[in-house]
């Protein structure tokens, strides 16, 4: 009898540790645009919830004092600006229209 000098098998072959390279490019692809996407969307849903205390007191304002140029400062308006977070850095009020703006560095969302 002859004795077999086949060794088992041991690691992985190159082609198979390229497919699996491929896979996670591939799933990486899909998945970082995603990501950014859903980040985006929530700093907009920041935005918003930061504007909405800001309108109703402007609202209301408007209709006691029936005048926006009465109601076009956070003094006159009774509250503080909202404070800059991750997702924005500054708020104002535009004069006598009272169209509230809230801004992060290149980009600005009115809720007039």
């Amino acid at each position: 009898m002859r004795k077999s000098n086949s060794r088992a098998q041991q690691g992985f072959t190159l082609i198979e540790l390229m497919i699996v390279v491929a896979i996670i490019g591939v799933l990486a692809a899909v998945a970082i645009p995603a990501y950014q996407n859903h980040v985006k969307k929530a700093a907009y849903t920041e935005v918003l919830s930061a504007a909405n205390p800001v309108k109703a007191a402007i609202s209301e304002c408007f209709q006691v004092k029936a005048a926006l140029a009465d109601c076009d400062t956070f003094t006159e308006l009774g509250i503080s600006a909202p404070s800059g977070t991750s997702a924005f850095d500054k708020a104002e009020i535009t004069e006598t229209t009272a169209e509230v703006s809230i801004s992060k560095m290149n980009w600005l969302v009115s809720a007039g």
